[in-house]
């Protein structure tokens, strides 16, 4: 079965743009200039981002969940 991407966060990063999903811990990594989808990332150890829960930070070398209360 296929999901889709439901982005919640969009965070630059460095040249790159993070979709970060809204209910799955899984983003999409783009080129923002074409749109063009390089890679997609995962961290099934850690619990899905979602809007009450969660900030996302962008670096320079990728994204930052930072979970809380």
């Amino acid at each position: 079965m296929s999901r889709g991407l439901r982005p919640g966060f969009l965070v630059p990063s460095g040249e790159r743009l993070w979709a970060v999903d809204w209910f799955q811990p899984v983003a999409a990594v783009l080129d923002p200039a074409s749109g063009t989808v390089e890679r997609v990332v995962s961290w099934p150890e850690l619990p899905p981002p979602d809007a009450v829960r969660a900030r996302v930070f962008g670096s320079d070398s990728g994204v930052w969940v930072q979970p809380y209360d």
